[in-house]
């Protein structure tokens, strides 16, 4: 009886070695969560490792967290949520496998490494994800997901003491990208960026002021529902992958999963399907919307974040500037009747 390793492809990862240890100590780790035997496939070498875990009683996902990315206490809190939202009637995410001792993590120990890596088991789950193909359809489906998410977020009392990042205009905003882009764009690039995600943080000051932190508007959320961390089937939207998920306002969550369509001709046509949804399930005043341009920006500066720091990528920096948050920029400062 064992665990089988499957699909690690050395010439694929630059660190096949780091690959090949963490998979190793997965394959040792399952059997504390009650699995004597099954397949274990890797899906992913990235923030996380990934794995398809393939055995008779069903199909799973179990994740090797890096401790560079998360800490066990913010993993265990993650994984709290997930149990939590798994006994909603109107939300369907994956559920948190735990060993026969009643624990949602191991710590794994690798080959000549003195750290543990903490190990997850979700239920796989089934369904896909939508690409260009996607439509009014998956944008209402996704509104009320969102919603249900946030519902469940606001009532939900253990919520406040969650060990999980906060995601706002003082956390965001990482104090060494003026320098970052300076060096990756030159000046005359980076000081026009560098002004903008200036006038956006400061706009986005005023609206948390006047927003405030109260649980109507202010609580946990996932943190990055792109089209790509949610699966489709016939009753509707799944979400999966919360790695990202921590505290932040509510149009935060909301405006993620419209940041890709933002500028595109159909915008406003998927915007207005987003809220009818999220409006089926959940309360949205008209005149909470008319800062959706501030936290569009606001996931633009993410990415531009991220590109500058951890992703190195010239390119779509300048991509995120000129197609995203200049336009955020500009309509944060009109007046739109379709965003009510």
């Amino acid at each position: 009886m064992s665990v089988d390793i499957v699909g690690i492809d050395p010439s694929s990862y630059d660190a096949s070695s780091t690959v090949h240890n963490i998979a190793d100590a997965v394959a040792k780790t399952v059997t504390e969560f009650g699995f004597r035997s099954g397949e274990l496939r890797l899906l992913s070498h990235y923030v996380n490792t990934v794995f398809r875990l393939s055995t008779d009683s069903g199909q799973y996902v179990v994740r090797a967290h890096r401790a560079s990315n998360r800490t066990t206490s913010e993993v265990k809190a993650e994984l709290a949520w997930l149990d939590a939202l798994s006994s909603a009637e109107d939300i369907r995410v994956p559920r948190v496998r735990t060993t026969t001792d009643g624990n949602a993590i191991v710590m794994a120990s690798l080959r000549d490494v003195e750290d543990q890596l903490p190990i997850s088991i979700l239920e796989w789950m089934t369904g896909q994800t939508i690409g260009d193909e996607k439509g009014t359809r998956h944008f209402e489906e996704l509104g009320r997901m969102t919603a249900a998410l946030h519902r469940h977020a606001q009532t939900w009392p253990p919520s406040a003491s969650l060990d999980r990042p906060t995601y706002n205009s003082k956390t965001v905003f990482y104090e060494n990208i003026p320098e970052r882009l300076t060096v990756m764009l030159g000046s005359k690039e980076a000081d026009l960026i560098n002004l903008a995600l200036s006038t956006l943080r400061q706009r986005l000051l005023t609206v948390e002021t006047e927003l405030g932190s109260d649980s109507s508007t202010f609580g946990l959320i996932h943190g990055d529902l792109s089209f790509g961390n949610v699966l489709f089937d016939d009753i509707g939207a799944i979400p999966i992958d919360f790695d990202d998920c921590g505290f932040g306002y509510f149009l935060h969550d909301l405006t993620i999963p419209l940041a890709g369509a933002w500028t595109k001709p159909d915008f406003e046509e998927r915007y207005q399907a987003f809220v009818v949804g999220y409006r089926q399930i959940r309360e949205l005043p008209g005149d909470l919307l008319r800062h959706v341009p501030v936290f569009l920006g606001l996931r633009s500066t993410q990415l531009i974040m991220d590109y500058a720091g951890s992703v190195p990528w010239a390119q779509g920096i300048l991509d995120q500037y000129r197609t995203r948050l200049l336009p955020a920029l500009e309509a944060s400062e009109t007046d739109f009747q379709w965003i009510r």
